[in-house]
């Protein structure tokens, strides 16, 4: 569940610099902005929220639900979606390879946004599943505060 909100303000704090390293002048983009500048912006940014509402519950559904691997597995299946994602996006070159990651971003969120309060749930006692059922808002606000100050930490300790 935290891993959920870490990635999701990792994405907001690569706002930062990512347009220039990908060539997309930022200052222009705040200035005098462009309808093609801000469209790469913003489908940069967008892309990983509807891989994983269009694309990643279908997947899960196939494993989870049709019973090929189960919750477990899934979980683990989009983990590594995730870690893949942000591995590759430590070493990417173009723009290309940045709106993979983020695809590969979108399916382990999505996946993992609708497996993991399930299976809490299953596996949880029954005097505290419905407190752990809606927990799922503390873990993911909790994530973003964390990634929030690491991204300020990492902001603070770069380049000036």
């Amino acid at each position: 569940m935290i891993c959920r909100g870490w990635d999701q303000s990792s994405m907001a704090g690569a706002n930062v610099q990512w347009p220039d390293d990908l060539y997309l002048n930022i200052t222009r983009l705040r200035e005098a902005p462009t309808t093609q500048s801000v469209t790469v912006f913003s489908w940069r940014q967008a892309a990983p929220f509807f891989i994983a509402s269009l694309v990643a519950f279908f997947i899960t559904d196939f494993f989870v639900n049709e019973g090929k691997v189960g919750r477990r597995w899934a979980i683990v299946f989009a983990g590594c979606f995730s870690l893949a994602s942000v591995v590759g996006a430590a070493f990417i070159k173009g723009w290309k390879a940045f709106m993979a990651c983020r695809l590969l971003l979108g399916v382990g969120m999505g996946a993992k946004a609708s497996i993991v309060p399930i299976y809490l749930t299953e596996i949880a006692p029954d005097q505290i599943r419905g407190m752990l059922a809606m927990s799922w808002q503390l873990f993911d606000t909790f994530g973003i505060f964390i990634a929030n100050c690491a991204n300020l930490l990492v902001f603070r300790l770069g380049p000036s």
